[in-house]
C-alpha cells in the first residue's frame, strides 16, 4: 500500500484525494492515473521508481531512446512550442521491448 501524508493531493486527483491516509495499491494507483487522469496517483507511482528521470532511464534501457519524462504532474502537461520535455512518439510506444516486457 502506498500512502500520502495529506499534503500530496494536488488538483485533478479525484481518486487519491479520498484515499491518501488509508492508502492505495500500485494497481489501484495505476488504474486511477490511467482511467481518471489522477495527477497524485501518477506522482505517487513516479516517486516509487525514483521520479521522472528514473522512468526515462528505464525506458532508454529498454531501447526507447525517444520517450522522455522530465517533470511531475501537473507541470508536465504544459505544452510549449518546440519544448522536447515530456514527449514521445507513437512508434516508440509500440516497440516490442515495451510491449513484450523486459529482455530475458
Amino acid at each position: 500500500m502506498l500512502r500520502g501524508d495529506g499534503r500530496d493531493a494536488g488538483e485533478d486527483s479525484p481518486v487519491t484525494e479520498k484515499h491518501l491516509t488509508d492508502g492505495m495499491t500500485v494497481r489501484e494507483l495505476c488504474s486511477a492515473a490511467i482511467t481518471m487522469s489522477d495527477n497524485t496517483a501518477a506522482n505517487l507511482l513516479l516517486t516509487t521508481i525514483g521520479g521522472p528521470k528514473e522512468l526515462t532511464a528505464f525506458l532508454h534501457n529498454m531501447g526507447d531512446h525517444v520517450t522522455r519524462l522530465d517533470r511531475w504532474e501537473p507541470e508536465l502537461n504544459e505544452a510549449i512550442p518546440n519544448d522536447e520535455r515530456d514527449t514521445t512518439m507513437p512508434a516508440a510506444m509500440a516497440e516490442p521491448p515495451l510491449t513484450a516486457g523486459p529482455p530475458s
